[in-house]
């Protein structure tokens, strides 16, 4: 059992058990060195024991209990939810890129602030802070990190931040922040290019990353990662912002190399107060044991804290007494709440595709069985499987012992791009379902395959899945390219477009799918299909970029993609993975059943069904239909 899990975390309990250990450390030389020892192995020890924060708000008026009273210093007491999060994050820093979407007012801002006064004073770490401008980093007085972290050293006991005479400095002019005995430095810097460069820090916080100015957060980004292992994005989501930016790019597309830890406020037992929701516009209370002293009878309740009925909100959204009071503030709307509660900034926007859905389709999603890459075979036209060789292939199906895919009807998807491997350009890739189980089994995707050579790997693919059915989206004259080269191989089963209309027979005039509504029809097929749960998709990258998709000014745009904010987003991914399963789950939707053949029984000879056949073959051969008549008729010659 670790040390923190003997702190108590109710208040009055917590400033007892504080008073005693301070006392016994100011009489007790052994009793603190013992104390310091656990701090510097527990951060969260340290953090509950001798942690403060600051609070000059008064309570709120949804807020049912009263604590703290006027007192603006607090005990800082991690919650359940900032216990587990600060434990994930001590797991990661100065190891790997940490990314934390937050609703607001969760207490992030002081639990990175907390982590970064231990790990500067115990372990002598050399840590970096950005923030959108000079004056949120470092200005006295206010709620800049540097305040904050000055606020939270100078509230830890003397015995404990220096031994003869001030054990650290802070420079106001150079926003640093010298740990003298440990030798540890906190260095702050406005967000922009060039930061740290040559530098080396242990981790990086940067803090509300979502609102550095456009441009400057991609600098900033990237100018970190020769600086750092470990870049700790925290960010409420901007509106203004939208799904772009590079705080929005990195936690949609983060990988197993990220820990993404996201924090909701319905965490938060004080916010979570009165919970509830609504299904259709039908009420659903979870806080039950709240509401039910306020029950006028009727599914009707008194409100809680004002006169008169309490008005529940029917958007389907979940909401609490703090939620509904937040959304009732001047200047706050749906679309501010979705950005800074939810944490869906597209959910301000016009989303096309339904982020419940999306959310609750991720947790669907399983790691590859196998994953790897398509390499060049020996003859020309080859393509050989290279497992353990990159990630560019993956694959949720077991191969049988010959290397190839069950038997089965397979339905393939494909987005083409020109493959000129740069930072910024799209990428070809292509999706396969399988029919029977409407299960994703395929995923590929690479920047580096221009579209003739790609029209060959396709083939090759198509091939090694049993001749599946290909949907291919061609626009522009990539996809005629690649269209045209893949007519050329022979490619023997690819869906056929005649008129506009989207067709599977084989005497239409137009093989491929062309796209004249910006993948709206691809996308919002496969949304349905995965709300009903026919579409199994396993591909975490496809729902990602799904959720990226919404209308701007009544035109649909992909954010990465087409962003006229953000330049520094131009030419990245632009959906490419979304689009190529949405044209596999198309063809699943629109080719007809195969009809399975069942083989006739045979019948013995000498049996009555043998004999009663022979009769009817005998009957029908002997049928004449006159020519006068327009109706069968039957006649012996």
């Amino acid at each position: 059992m670790s040390w923190f899990e003997t702190v108590p975390r109710e208040v009055a309990a917590n400033l007892a058990y504080r008073r005693e250990i301070y006392r016994r450390c100011a009489v007790d030389p052994e009793f603190r060195e013992v104390v310091r020892e656990v701090c510097r192995e527990e951060a969260l020890y340290f953090v509950a024991v001798f942690g403060w924060i600051e609070e000059t708000r008064l309570v709120a008026e949804w807020q049912q209990v009263d604590r703290f009273g006027d007192r603006k210093v607090l005990p800082f007491i991690p919650r359940g939810y900032q216990a587990r999060a600060m434990q994930e994050m001590l797991s990661s820093l100065g190891r790997r890129d940490i990314l934390i979407p937050k609703s607001r007012e969760t207490g992030v801002s002081w639990m990175c602030v907390a982590l970064a006064a231990w790990d500067w004073h115990f372990h002598g770490a050399d840590i970096g802070v950005v923030s959108r401008d000079e004056g949120s980093v470092d200005s006295p007085g206010t709620g800049s990190l540097f305040a904050k972290i000055d606020f939270y050293v100078r509230h830890l006991p003397r015995w404990m931040r220096c031994l003869e005479g001030p054990d650290y400095s802070r420079n106001l002019t150079h926003h640093t922040f010298v740990n003298h005995r440990s030798g540890g430095s906190i260095h702050g810097v406005a967000s922009g290019a060039n930061i740290f460069r040559g530098d080396r820090k242990k981790w990086v916080l940067m803090d509300e990353a979502h609102f550095f100015p456009k441009e400057s957060d991609y600098l900033a980004r990237d100018s970190l990662v020769g600086v750092t292992r470990s870049r700790v994005m925290v960010s409420t989501l901007n509106r203004e912002r939208g799904a772009s930016g590079a705080f929005f790019e990195a936690w949609q597309d983060a990988d197993a190399n990220s820990c993404v830890i996201e924090l909701d406020w319905s965490e938060d037992a004080d916010k979570r107060v009165g919970l509830y929701r609504t299904d259709k516009g039908r009420l659903k209370l979870i806080d039950k044991e709240f509401w039910k002293p306020f029950s006028l009878g009727g599914g009707r309740y008194r409100h809680p804290y004002r006169e008169g009925e309490y008005s529940f909100q029917r958007d389907d959204r979940l909401r609490s007494l703090y939620y509904d009071y937040e959304g009732a503030r001047a200047g706050v709307n749906r679309q501010t709440l979705a950005a800074e509660l939810d944490r869906d900034v597209t959910g301000a926007t016009a989303q096309l595709c339904d982020g419940n859905v999306l959310k609750e389709a991720m947790t669907r999603c399983e790691e590859p069985c196998q994953e790897g890459a398509l390499l060049p075979g020996e003859e020309p036209g080859e393509w050989e499987p290279a497992w353990s060789f990159g990630q560019d292939l993956q694959l949720w199906i077991e191969l049988d012992v010959d290397g190839k895919p069950p038997v089965d009807d397979y339905v393939m998807g494909a987005d083409i791009s020109a493959g000129t491997g740069g930072s910024y350009s799209s990428y070809s890739a292509l999706a396969i379902f399988s029919r029977s189980t409407g299960q994703q089994v395929l995923q590929w995707r690479s920047n580096k395959v221009n579209q003739l050579v790609f029209a060959g790997l396709a083939k090759f693919v198509g091939m090694w899945f049993h001749e599946a059915y290909f949907v291919p989206e061609i626009n522009g004259p990539l996809g005629t390219q690649f269209i045209n080269e893949l007519m050329k191989l022979g490619y023997p089963r690819v869906y056929r477009q005649k008129r506009g209309k989207k067709t599977y027979q084989e005497d239409s005039e137009s093989p491929g799918y062309w796209n004249s509504d910006s993948g709206v029809e691809l996308l919002t097929t496969l949304e349905a299909g995965i709300k009903s749960q026919k579409a199994v998709v396993k591909s975490r990258l496809c729902l990602k970029e799904m959720g990226n998709y919404f209308y701007r000014n009544g035109k649909l745009v992909q954010a990465k993609a087409q962003s006229d904010e953000d330049e520094g987003a131009r030419g990245q991914a632009h959906g490419d993975m979304a689009i190529a399963t949405g044209a596999a789950w198309w063809g699943i939707r629109n080719l007809p059943k195969w009809e399975e053949q069942v083989p006739e029984k045979e019948i013995p000879a000498d049996c009555f069904l043998a004999r009663q056949k022979l009769y009817q073959d005998q009957s029908r051969a002997n049928r004449v239909t006159p020519y006068w008549s327009p109706f069968e008729k039957t006649g012996t010659r």
